[in-house]
């Protein structure tokens, strides 16, 4: 990062999240050493997965080219560029002394290079979260679990405005889902209208994601689980979040698609961060909003290096 305070945020918010760092430096305006020196470091380095950074400026195009493409040919690599403004590129100067690139030349870099664009702290955070503990997938065929109706018109248009597919499931997905679903106040559509189904049952949470699952017009499962509901509930009955952890984390490890889980913390900001962790202990990638979880989607799922 060249931002001092940009790198302890890097550290602290990632932690918040349960993700571990393996190096972290804050290089200024890069006297000693340049980005390309980190980016070739850090692309040998074993014990990094995937290289995010903070960077307004470099010295020597060339060599930082060079080198993300070779990173970006072992490793995810997330690009978070600042000074993408008029103003913001005056602000560089003041800061690094990095003088700024025309915006679309750098995006073009970056897509020709392979790395993955990001605009502040929040969408960097996101990206390596997806690109650590989602599995990889280039499809865009999405299925949406939510806990209400109003949830789940919102999460639909949250992954459809990302470029996502949100169609029909297969004629034997609703087949079986209309032998148990219950559809007053709810639906089995594609998204899913599902708390008056699955609340406090983990047997058939476990039986609507093997559905989908095995589905194949799904490409990519997506659920939100509302802490506006589920705080109290868990308050008074912590086994019932180790019981959803543990739902959702076998899940995943037999599954080959890739999950999210969408967790608003609403009124409950506090709480929602523990809990959070106890997601993020078991590699389930939790968003704090739909657009959140879309966005980091869009941009990371395809590299995602969880196997």
């Amino acid at each position: 990062s060249q931002s001092g305070t940009h790198s302890i945020m890097f550290s602290l918010v990632m932690g918040a999240n349960g993700m571990l760092l393996s190096r972290c430096a804050s290089f200024g305006n890069a006297i000693v050493l340049d980005i390309s020196d980190y980016l070739e470091y850090l692309t040998e380095d074993p014990e990094t997965d995937v290289i995010a950074m903070y960077v307004e400026g470099v010295k020597d195009g060339p060599r930082f080219v060079k080198a993300l493409r070779a990173a970006t040919a072992r490793k995810p690599v997330v690009v978070w560029k600042g000074g993408q403004t008029d103003a913001g590129a005056r602000a560089t100067m003041s800061h690094t002394g990095s003088l700024a690139s025309p915006h679309a030349v750098w995006q073009g870099i970056m897509r020709q290079c392979g790395a993955i664009s990001t605009n502040s702290l929040d969408e960097t955070v996101d990206a390596v979260k997806v690109l650590l503990d989602a599995k990889p997938s280039t499809g865009k065929r999405m299925a949406l679990m939510a806990m209400t109706g109003g949830q789940s018109v919102s999460i639909t248009d949250a992954f459809v405005g990302q470029g996502f597919e949100v169609g029909r499931l297969s004629e034997g997905s609703y087949e079986e889902l209309s032998s148990f679903f219950n559809i007053i106040g709810g639906s089995f559509q594609n998204p899913l209208d599902m708390a008056g189904t699955v609340q406090g049952k983990r047997e058939t949470l476990e039986r609507i994601l093997s559905i989908l699952d095995a589905d194949e017009s799904v490409d990519a499962l997506v659920m939100e689980q509302s802490a506006m509901f589920g705080a109290r509930q868990w308050k008074d009955h912590p086994e019932r979040v180790e019981d959803l952890v543990d739902t959702l984390a076998s899940h995943i490890e037999r599954s080959a698609k890739p999950f999210l889980m969408v967790m608003h913390p609403a009124h409950e900001e506090a709480f929602v961060a523990e809990v959070r962790l106890k997601f993020a202990e078991r590699r389930i990638p939790v968003f704090a909003s739909f657009e959140r979880a879309a966005a980091a989607a869009a941009r990371a799922l395809p590299q995602g290096t969880r196997s």
